[in-house]
């Protein structure tokens, strides 16, 4: 929004970027459980892979009713997490019959009290404000200074607005900060030490990624002309 660009746009321009980097993540995985020797499960029937998918299909439609929702203009972005919020409850309730009221409690007192540690870590982010930067800080203040630059040298909007937005995901997961993995480690229930020794690997795939999209511009703009054609 701060460069002016579609948010349905960079949707689509993440598509790409999103399965390449999903690939990386499976060679990551796959390297580490060679490495380390994983045990090996037996491979599924195909009865058993068809019963699989049919029992997950209710929560694959999420995001499906999400981005078909945006690219429609039935919701915002902002609207669209209330949405995946009650689809997740119908389908955990009333679908697949997991989720029961005591659960529903105990996830809004977690959510109240992650609420508070966000607010105490943006609140150490704006002491150390000199040295570390937000997120959303840095994309108001540095969009409107680098996108004159990259428009000029011939970069579309919409490649940088996902090379941003995607270098700005691997800094929430990078210390001294990391604000994805310090949640997320307390979330586990472990210490932040060794959350991030065990997603160190993970970097050099995130970066391998990042300069993909950086060098061929189509990983990240072939969706978005398929989809837009000539309004793109």
């Amino acid at each position: 929004m701060s460069a002016g660009i579609s948010i349905g746009s960079l949707f689509m321009g993440g598509i790409t970027v999103g399965i390449l980097m999903g690939l990386f993540m499976m060679a990551t995985v796959y390297i580490i459980a060679k490495k380390r020797g994983y045990p090996k499960h037996k491979r599924s029937s195909w009865s058993e892979r068809i019963k699989s998918f049919f029992s997950a299909l209710p929560a694959l439609l999420s995001p499906v009713i999400l981005v078909g929702g945006i690219f429609s203009g039935y919701f915002t972005p902002t609207e669209a997490a209330a949405v995946a919020v009650f689809y997740s409850l119908i389908v955990g309730i009333f679908v697949y019959r997991e989720l029961k009221w005591k659960d529903i409690i105990r996830v809004m007192t977690t959510g109240i009290e992650n609420l508070g540690l966000v607010i105490l870590l943006l609140i150490n982010l704006l002491l150390f404000m000199g040295t570390f930067m937000e997120t959303n800080a840095s994309i108001l203040i540095l969009t409107p200074i680098l996108m004159p630059i990259v428009t000029q040298i011939g970069v579309h909007p919409v490649q940088f607005g996902v090379i941003m937005i995607f270098a700005l995901m691997i800094g929430l997961l990078t210390p001294p900060m990391a604000i994805c993995l310090f949640l997320t480690s307390k979330l586990g229930g472990i210490s932040f030490q060794r959350a991030f020794k065990a997603v160190t690997p993970y970097y050099i795939g995130l970066l391998i990624v990042l300069l993909l999209i950086n060098v061929f511009p189509q990983i990240t703009l072939a969706v978005p002309k398929l989809l837009l054609g000539s309004s793109f």
